[in-house]
């Protein structure tokens, strides 16, 4: 499939503040002039598009590439032109280098003493004792009722789990080998696609930030790279979710053995429905010791939810088959399925 490269710059007709010009590098698998329903993934960009309206805004195509590589070497070209990092009339937070954005080996922090918010080096960061690490104690969530997204307190979240839900459930971020973008998809879509979206989890790994104590996602070489500041999170543990207060919490993998009430945080929900389609209950824990303590066919349930919702017994049984499902008193289910979501 052809791919297309291409540096555009999108202008803010009316703008409201300095802020009118973002300059980005994008590839996509339409021609530069269809692709009109992109306008970049700088999250400031695109907040002042939401508060503005689109129609505010225009996007001019700069030049178009064979390659990816040629496209961002002009993006570099023109970032160092007008210094947009910190041009107060660009949207862009940082000027692009050929290996990336300057963020690289910078970390975003909150002078306790100030307030300010900052990108600082990782070494200062380290070795001062006034800087915080921005998203220490946060959450971005979604309030339910209107479905507008921000940013809340551990503890703001978990005191109002029926106001929030968190912004990145039943998703997950991958990047889109067609474009060489990040974003974030439904889990459904990630697996019906896995020859095209690739997990940004792959290298990653959980580990805790010794100077803070809290808990940070890494790639596997910083964290080789840097043992003297991170230690690892799960070692000879499991990180769960309760099955009744969906409370997530790491817990010792003997325990979680032991357990009945924890399930891990990738464990999907099994529904059960009745012989005319009627919801009954639904479990996310240990789905065999679940339908044996129910009495109900723990094969049966399987096949079912294994294959999108079969009916149970609606097959041809033989006569012994049947005899033994009746004495079993599964006969009762005949007719109900299972659905795994």
């Amino acid at each position: 499939m052809q791919k297309y490269h291409y540096v555009y710059k999108i202008i803010n007709r009316n703008p409201i503040d300095s802020r009118k010009y973002y300059i980005g590098v994008r590839s996509s698998i339409v021609k530069p002039e269809e692709d009109t329903k992109y306008m970049s993934s700088s999250k400031y960009l695109k907040e002042a598009i939401r508060n503005q309206g689109v129609e505010n805004f225009s996007k001019e195509i700069l030049s178009t590439f064979s390659t990816r590589e040629d496209a961002q070497k002009e993006e570099v070209k023109i970032h160092e032109q007008y210094n947009v990092g910190l041009n107060e009339s660009f949207y862009n937070k940082y000027n692009s280098r050929s290996s990336g954005y300057c963020v690289y080996g910078y970390v975003t922090v909150k002078d306790t003493k100030t307030g300010e918010i900052l990108n600082v080096l990782k070494k200062d960061y380290y070795e001062s004792d006034c800087y915080e690490h921005i998203t220490v104690g946060k959450v971005v969530v979604t309030e339910k009722k209107n479905g507008i997204r921000k940013q809340v307190s551990s503890d703001e979240y978990y005191k109002n789990r029926s106001k929030y839900k968190q912004t990145m459930d039943g998703r997950v971020v991958v990047r889109d080998t067609l474009t060489d973008e990040t974003t974030s998809i439904f889990v459904e879509e990630y697996h019906n696609n896995r020859d095209r979206y690739m997990s940004c989890n792959t290298g990653m790994l959980n580990a805790t930030d010794k100077k803070t104590n809290t808990k940070v996602r890494i790639t596997v070489e910083e964290f080789r790279n840097n043992l003297e500041k991170y230690s690892g999170t799960t070692s000879g543990e499991v990180t769960v979710k309760h099955v009744i207060t969906g409370e997530t919490k790491n817990i010792t993998i003997e325990e979680f053995k032991k357990s009945n009430e924890y399930v891990t945080v990738a464990s999907s929900i099994i529904k059960f429905y009745d012989e005319n389609g009627v919801y009954q209950f639904s479990n996310d824990c240990q789905i065999d010791k679940f339908l044996e303590k129910q009495n109900m066919p723990v094969h049966a349930f399987k096949v079912s939810f294994r294959n999108n919702g079969s009916k149970l017994y609606l097959n041809e049984i033989n006569q012994s088959n049947w005899t033994r499902i009746t004495q079993k008193g599964h006969d009762r289910f005949r007719g109900w399925f299972a659905i795994k979501v």
